[in-house]
C-alpha cells in the first residue's frame, strides 16, 4: 500500500493505523477460514481423557441402577 504522507511520520502512522482498522474484520474472517493441519508429532491427551470420562459415565450409570 503506498503511503500518501511519506515525509510526515505522524500522518503516515495514522494512515497505516486507519487502513489496518478498516481491513481488520476482513482479515480475521479470512484467517478463520484457513484450516491448519497439526504436525503428526503433536500428541494430545484427548483419547485417554475420552476413555476416562466414558468409564466415569459407566460407573455413574451403574450407581444409578443400584438405587
Amino acid at each position: 500500500m503506498p503511503l500518501k504522507h511519506q515525509d510526515d511520520h505522524v500522518a503516515a502512522i495514522g494512515e497505516m493505523v486507519g487502513k489496518m482498522d478498516a481491513d481488520r474484520s476482513k482479515f480475521q474472517a479470512a484467517m478463520a477460514k484457513v484450516r491448519i493441519r497439526l504436525p503428526v508429532s503433536i500428541r494430545t491427551a484427548a483419547p485417554k481423557l475420552e476413555v476416562a470420562l466414558q468409564d466415569k459415565v459407566n460407573e455413574l450409570d451403574e450407581a444409578i441402577a443400584v438405587i
